[in-house]
């Protein structure tokens, strides 16, 4: 899936002639948008952050990551020949997006930023070549190249906007999926359903092959907010000694914690955290 995303940003008035010369330019670009060794350029400096080889990690994602690249570029191109005096808009191919959030999960912002930046320094350098074979009148090559480099940078800085709000999306939806299976696999174990250890301990990043303490947290006050529920979570967590656990949200209200039993359970200091809180 594409998207294009319309900016409202003001942009400067340019003459005749540069809006001329941006048409041309962008016509002649447009030929070598779709030349493999163009391509190969400007997809050469991507992942260069997270190692040159992570990109074979999923053989498909280089297919993506190069279709996401030229369908880039021939959407700034073909927007600067029909209007070359207003700004480009935002340009997204899902898909390619997607793809490195699943095979970069903690990493996928900074590698979208780096493999953007790297595609337009290596574009800018194209675009240079394109522009001094234009003209070489010294004050239509700066106006030429200032407001193309405005409009490059432009171009990219709205369509990382929208990835990244992509990417977040994204994100919050595994998220929630997670917390739902989890919180479906609690109410299993805690109804004496039959599990598979192995599956549920990978589910939850937590080991119940020992011994546990457990709580339930919950309040019923209306106004009550999860953040001081995780508070007294996190205070159970303490009292044990421990330096993780397994916390469950089942509601807003509601919220099951599990941690190893491997010291005797501190009850001083979690009443004096009760008791704080209630104070």
């Amino acid at each position: 899936m594409k998207l294009a995303v319309s900016t409202r940003q003001r942009w400067p008035g340019i003459t005749p002639r540069i809006v001329e010369l941006l048409r041309c330019g962008a016509e002649l670009a447009l030929q070598l948008a779709t030349s493999p060794e163009v391509l190969d350029q400007l997809e050469g400096g991507n992942f260069r952050a997270v190692g040159a080889d992570n990109q074979y990690l999923d053989p498909l994602l280089s297919v993506k990551q190069r279709r996401a690249i030229r369908a880039a570029t021939i959407h700034w191109l073909n927007a600067v020949i029909e209007h070359p005096d207003q700004p480009v808009s935002a340009f997204l191919v899902e898909e390619a997006v997607l793809s490195l959030n699943e095979i970069f999960p903690d990493q996928a912002p900074q590698v979208l930023l780096n493999n953007a930046r790297s595609v337009q320094d290596i574009a800018w350098q194209y675009w240079m070549k394109i522009v001094f074979q234009l003209t070489r009148e010294p004050a239509e090559l700066q106006q030429l190249l200032e407001i193309s480099s405005l409009s490059i940078s432009a171009f990219i800085d709205d369509s990382l906007q929208l990835a990244m709000q992509r990417i977040k999306q994204d994100e919050e939806s595994r998220k929630a999926g997670l917390a739902e299976q989890q919180r479906e696999l609690i109410s299993r174990i805690v109804a004496g359903d039959a599990v598979a250890l192995q599956d549920a301990e990978r589910l939850l990043n937590y080991p119940f092959s020992q011994p546990h303490h457990s709580a339930i947290i919950w309040s019923e006050e209306i106004d009550t907010e999860i953040a001081d529920l995780e508070q007294l979570a996190s205070a159970f967590q303490k009292a044990c000694q421990q330096s993780r656990a397994l916390k469950i949200i089942v509601s807003p209200a509601l919220i099951w914690v599990w941690t190893a039993a491997e010291y005797p359970l501190n009850e001083k200091v979690l009443k004096n955290r009760v008791y704080g809180f209630n104070g």
